[in-house]
């Protein structure tokens, strides 16, 4: 077997055909195409994809009806690009005005306030040869709203002056 670790990791598309929707429980399994001709859509994909299993469980009221047993669909696999440490935006997650991050306040020389993470929302975007993006950001402070100059990102979460994508929880 090849070593997977090596290989680029790229987009890859299956395609599913849906085998069962069960509404008492809120699933949807699918299982891969098949098809006798090799020279078909079907063949092609049953050629790369000639086993598997996927269930999705859905909550949002009304999904399950876009599934009936028997439909045709494309599902496709993509790398999640992990977030630059040196401050630049991956090309995965582009900042765009109206999105949430947080700031790193500064906190203030005498110490009455220590540097923290406030919520904060895009409110401009420009590239920047030296960090891949900058923002201007609308951060809401308990005693008010602050809105930054041009600033960039650190994904460490660290630094002073900064924006960052929230945490996850």
């Amino acid at each position: 077997m090849k070593d997977i670790e090596a290989q680029p990791k790229v987009a890859t598309r299956a395609k599913f055909t849906v085998t069962s929707v069960n509404p008492d429980q809120g699933t949807v399994n699918f299982h891969p195409v098949y098809s006798d001709d090799p020279t078909s859509e079907n063949g092609k994909f049953f050629a790369a994809t000639p086993n598997g299993e996927i269930t999705l469980r859905l909550v949002r009221d009304g999904v399950l009806a876009n599934f009936k047993p028997g439909e045709e669909f494309y599902v496709d696999f993509t790398p999640v690009q992990q977030p630059a440490s040196t401050g630049q935006a991956t090309a995965a997650v582009t900042p765009t005005v109206g999105r949430d991050v947080h700031y790193v306040s500064y906190g203030t020389p005498k110490g009455e306030y220590t540097p923290a993470h406030r919520a904060a929302k895009i409110t401009d975007v420009r590239e920047s040869d030296q960090f891949g993006f900058e923002v201007r950001a609308c951060v809401m402070n308990p005693e008010g709203l602050f809105f930054t100059g041009w600033t960039h990102f650190d994904e460490s979460g660290t630094q002073g002056g900064t924006v960052h994508w929230p945490e996850r929880v």
